[in-house]
């Protein structure tokens, strides 16, 4: 809940973005609260996922995929 995303948030600075993408609101739940106690609730962008695509169409610079992979149940379209 956060571990990267909230470091990722301080480290894009105030005109970047991070989207913070998972399978569970409980979880994204407890990014914002991090990102709140850290203060960069606005650098950050919560996305629930569906459960066959991160649903994510815009262009991005950087993705970092980690403690996610085993939680997509059909991991060849994602490869």
């Amino acid at each position: 809940m956060g571990y990267f995303t909230i470091p990722l948030a301080k480290l894009v600075g105030n005109t970047g973005k991070v989207i913070a993408a998972d399978l569970q609101q409980p979880m994204l739940d407890g990014i914002r609260r991090k990102a709140l106690k850290a203060g960069v609730q606005d650098r950050i962008e919560l996305h629930l996922t569906a459960s066959d695509s991160v649903g994510i169409s815009e262009r991005i610079d950087f993705c970092l995929s980690f403690w996610m992979v085993h939680e997509v149940p059909d991991r060849a379209p994602f490869y």
